[in-house]
C-alpha cells in the first residue's frame, strides 16, 4: 500500500480532470517480490509474465467492457522484470512506465536493442538524483549504460530527477509520464466545436454527419478505441447547444444514449429536445426511460429524489391536457 496508494491517487485524480482515460486498474500483490521479479541467468520467461500476459489480460477482456490498451506501471525490482517481460512480448504493452531499474539492466538494453522491430518509444525511465540519500547507485548504472548504449536513451522517454529519492520516483513521476503518453487523449475534443470565451462557437459547425465523424475519430488511439465518456458528451453537447445548433445537440446526445443506454440523463435531455421540435409522444416515451433508469441505478443516492422531482414535473406538464 506505501507504493500503490500514492500511484492509485496519482491515476484517480488525472482521470477526474481528463488528463488520462477511464481504466481498469490491477495492483499485483507479491508475498516475495524478489521470487516473482528476479531475472534468470538465462533467457527464460518467469511466471509472473505468464500471469499477466496469459491470465490476468484475458479475465479482464471477458469481464470488463475493455480494450487492448495496456500500461504497467513498476518500481525498483519489478520495474527490472517489466523490462524484460517488453522483450518476451514486444506487442503486449502501449507504454511501460519504469521507476528506476536495476536488476540486469544492461542485459535487458541489449536484448531489447536486438530485436529490431520493438518501438522503444513506449518506454518511460525515471532514475533519481546523485545524493548518497537520493538515486545514486541506480542512477550510476544509468549512466554507464546510457554511455554503452545511447541510441537507446535516445529512443526512449527518460528523466532524471535530481531532487526524489528511488522511493519517491512513483509518486513523483508517475503522472507526468502518464500524461505524457496519454497527451493526444487529453487534447482529443479541443478541435470539435470549438468556443470563444463568451462559450460561443467560433464558427457554424459542419453537418451533423461530418461533426459525429470528427468526433468518431478523436477516439482513435493508436491501434486502440478509447470512447468518449459521458462528461465529454455533455460539454460537447452544451457547446453546441449554447450557439442554438439544436440539431447537432439532439444527435449528439443520440450518440451518447446508444454508447451508455443505461444512463438517465441522456433521456432527460433527449426529452427536452423532442419537445422543443414539438415532438410531444418521443418526449414523454424518453422521460419514462430516463424515470425507469433512474428507479434502477439511482435509487438510494443523495441525488434521487431531486432527478425524479424533475422527471415528474416535466412529464406532468407534457401530459397535461
Amino acid at each position: 500500500d506505501f507504493f500503490a496508494d500514492p500511484v492509485k491517487n496519482n491515476i484517480k485524480t488525472l482521470q477526474r480532470v481528463k488528463e488520462i482515460p477511464d481504466a481498469v486498474v490491477v495492483i499485483i500483490y507479491q508475498e516475495d517480490r524478489v521470487l516473482d521479479s528476479n531475472l534468470p541467468a538465462d533467457d527464460r520467461v518467469l511466471p509472473l509474465h505468464s500471469f499477466i500476459t496469459e491470465e490476468l489480460d484475458p479475465f479482464i477482456q471477458e469481464n470488463y467492457r475493455s480494450n487492448s490498451c495496456r500500461v504497467i506501471i513498476s518500481h525498483s525490482y519489478t520495474a527490472s522484470f517489466a523490462f524484460r517481460s517488453l522483450y518476451w512480448a514486444p506487442d503486449f504493452y502501449d507504454a511501460l512506465i519504469l521507476h528506476s531499474p536495476l536488476n540486469q539492466i544492461e542485459k535487458s538494453t541489449a536484448l531489447l536493442l536486438s530485436q529490431n522491430d520493438i518501438d522503444l518509444s513506449k518506454i518511460y525511465i525515471s532514475v533519481g538524483g546523485s545524493g548518497h540519500s537520493k538515486d545514486r547507485w541506480h542512477l550510476e548504472a544509468h549512466t554507464k549504460n546510457q554511455e554503452k548504449h545511447p541510441e537507446f536513451y535516445q529512443q526512449i522517454h527518460y528523466a532524471q530527477i535530481e531532487s526524489a529519492t528511488h522511493n519517491a520516483l512513483p509518486v513523483v513521476q508517475t503522472g507526468a509520464f502518464l500524461t505524457a503518453f496519454f497527451y493526444d487523449f487529453s487534447v482529443r475534443t479541443d478541435n470539435i466545436a470549438k468556443v470563444d470565451m463568451n462559450y460561443q462557437l467560433v464558427e457554424d459547425p459542419e453537418p451533423i454527419e461530418a461533426e459525429l465523424s470528427e468526433i468518431e475519430k478523436a477516439c482513435e488511439f493508436g491501434d486502440d478505441v478509447l470512447m468518449m465518456t459521458i462528461s465529454e458528451i455533455n460539454g460537447i453537447a452544451s457547446r453546441y447547444w449554447a450557439s442554438e445548433f439544436t440539431a447537432h445537440v439532439e444527435a449528439i446526445y443520440e450518440y451518447g444514449q446508444a454508447l451508455y443506454p443505461e444512463y438517465f440523463d441522456f433521456h432527460f435531455y433527449l426529452a427536452q429536445l423532442k419537445a422543443e421540435r414539438g415532438l410531444k409522444d418521443e418526449a414523454i416515451a424518453h422521460l419514462y426511460e430516463a424515470k425507469r433508469l433512474t428507479q434502477l441505478h439511482e435509487m438510494g443516492t443523495e441525488a434521487y429524489e431531486y432527478i425524479m422531482a424533475d422527471i415528474e414535473l416535466y412529464l406532468e406538464e407534457l401530459t397535461k391536457p
